[in-house]
């Protein structure tokens, strides 16, 4: 038993999980996504593009969370290799009219907050659209899952318009630090709170208890719970369509009720 364990090959290690690493199919004329950055559509670009270069773990040359190294270090060839290509594959996903502005940039995080602060910060319309939005999003005829997405669509638009910078403390990285995961908590806090804002009276019990509860749960696991109240209100079929099969069913009545001819009396 102790020579089939000494003698078992080691565990293979996944190449792509080195952020250094560069498929052989990489190249700097790669199209990362299918649409190009225009005026216009930023903010599904920048998620298309955020998704691309997470699958290839290259997020942190975007967000500055793998800096340069600088020339003495061992991974100094590497990052410029990294850092060359992921620049080039941004150029190739903006329209050419776009491109111009950003070939000057040396890094990425330098074209990257470029774009950004053109395209994204700068629709300050859209931005005050969302937030009145959110604010005046209520429940309604929807279900709690309708709601729900409703919601967390407009909740991540928003979140691209106003993105969290990475931490720049020197003491602490910038996954832990206290005051950006402060900010963090508070933004999650309004958003549960906005969240049980807007639901039915219906749901005032269980949303006081959440309320009054010693910690404010996530809004993921508040959804949760109000899903789970609403199927023991009425079962697996969503109040929306009880609500709208009653009113159906009242109309229908009414108009029955509106075409019988008067009965013949005499006179």
């Amino acid at each position: 038993m102790a020579n089939q364990v000494a003698n078992a090959a080691p565990a293979a290690v996944d190449p792509m999980s080195d952020p250094f690493y560069l498929h052989g199919s990489e190249h700097p004329g790669l199209q990362l996504v299918a649409e190009k950055l225009t005026p216009t559509n930023y903010n599904d670009w920048s998620k298309a593009v955020h998704n691309a270069l997470g699958a290839k773990n290259k997020l942190g040359f975007v967000d500055g969370s793998i800096p340069d190294p600088g020339q003495g270090s061992p991974n100094a060839w590497a990052w410029n290799r990294n850092n060359i290509m992921v620049l080039s594959w941004i150029q190739q996903a903006v329209d050419p009219g776009i491109r111009k502005t950003i070939m000057s940039c040396k890094t990425v995080v330098e074209a990257w907050r470029s774009l950004r602060d053109r395209y994204g910060q700068g629709d300050m319309v859209r931005i005050a659209e969302l937030i009145e939005s959110i604010c005046n999003l209520k429940q309604g005829n929807q279900s709690v899952t309708e709601y729900y997405g409703n919601l967390i669509a407009l909740r991540d638009e928003l979140d691209n318009y106003q993105p969290l910078e990475p931490c720049a403390c020197t003491t602490t990285s910038h996954t832990t630090c206290r005051a950006m995961l402060l900010v963090q908590t508070y933004r999650d806090t309004n958003y549960v709170i906005q969240f049980l804002r807007g639901l039915n009276d219906n749901f005032s019990g269980v949303r006081s208890q959440v309320l009054f509860g010693e910690a404010l749960p996530s809004i993921d696991r508040v959804f949760q719970r109000m899903l789970q109240h609403e199927r023991q209100q009425y079962g697996t079929q969503p109040a929306k369509n009880l609500a709208t099969e009653g009113m159906a069913f009242a109309a229908q009545g009414n108009n029955n009720y509106q075409g019988r001819r008067p009965r013949p009396f005499c006179t």
